[in-house]
């Protein structure tokens, strides 16, 4: 018998394309607008979640906010793991 391990097949690993690797195919103009849509909608969840947190810490008290924020940590864990693994 051998010592020598036998080399562990692994999966591909895909490339990583970021906005900013676009800017360089797109025009400046559809770069700019793509960029800013997607600004607008991660800052209008910001603004939503925020409210939420707000109402929660008012009504119900600050454990209750921090209860919930982990009660939606535990559902985006949970999303992530159940989605397709060739899903990007």
């Amino acid at each position: 018998m051998s010592d020598t391990a036998l080399p562990v097949a692994s999966a591909p690993q895909r490339p990583t394309l970021h906005l900013h690797a676009f800017r360089h195919y797109v025009s400046p103009h559809i770069f700019a607008k793509h960029f800013s849509a997607s600004h607008g909608k991660h800052e209008s969840a910001m603004l939503a979640a925020s409210g939420v947190a707000g109402l929660l810490w008012d009504r119900l008290g600050a454990s209750y906010t921090f209860y919930a924020g982990a009660a939606f940590c535990a559902v985006a864990i949970a999303g992530l793991a159940l989605r397709p693994h060739d899903a990007v």
